[in-house]
């Protein structure tokens, strides 16, 4: 599926889900979760699972906006051998990359209620990575070559729409599906409103 198209089914999901509670002014929710299958580039072997943390706070009955923070590690290994001094040596050389994402989110919760324990929304989020890379290289056990860590990074971006269901006035769970950081993202939710509720 093509990034175009999956923004536009994502479109389609958020209408066809617009009949959530509205957002409380002053409400803050914190978020602690999982995402499963990372969507953008990370050099080496792709996580299984990344563990995430958002708290996002209520400006209007519609919006929202706050922050994300992630961090997860990957590793991928080369191996094979070469023809030294007259006799063949294996060689070995592991990658590790230590990768933080923070960005910034916006979301619009649409403002029509069925009930007072659901809350769907949709949004976007820039950011950045901040990547640590380092190596370790040996053809010869007994004298491994370690190099120095290395700094990477750049922008990334993120769309998303997503559900939070309350088991009751303070605590539940949330699901979110989106392109960008991950396909899907999930884990527990707790609610504190500093308002009066709307």
């Amino acid at each position: 599926m093509t990034t175009k198209r999956f923004l536009f089914v994502l479109f389609v999901v958020a209408v066809y889900i617009s009949n959530g509670q509205s957002l409380s002014k002053k409400q803050i929710d914190f978020s602690l979760g999982v995402g499963i299958k990372t969507t953008f580039y990370s050099p080496g072997l792709y996580p299984l699972a990344i563990a995430n943390f958002a708290v996002d706070y209520g400006f209007s009955k519609n919006f929202s906006g706050g922050i994300f923070v992630s961090t997860f590690n990957t590793e991928k290994e080369y191996n094979g051998k070469l023809w030294v001094s007259a006799s063949w040596r294996y060689w070995n050389e592991t990658h590790w990359w230590r990768t933080f994402i923070c960005g910034m989110r916006l979301a619009y919760h649409f403002n029509s209620a069925i009930n007072q324990k659901k809350d769907f929304y949709m949004g976007i989020m820039p950011g950045n990575n901040f990547v640590k890379h380092s190596s370790y290289n040996t053809i010869d056990s007994n004298n491994p070559l370690v190099e120095p860590p290395d700094y990477r990074g750049g922008f990334v971006w993120a769309v998303f729409v997503g559900c939070r269901y309350r088991f009751n006035n303070q605590a539940g769970v949330f699901a979110e599906v989106g392109y960008g950081i991950t396909y899907l993202n999930f884990g527990m939710n707790y609610k504190i409103n500093l308002g009066k509720k709307s």
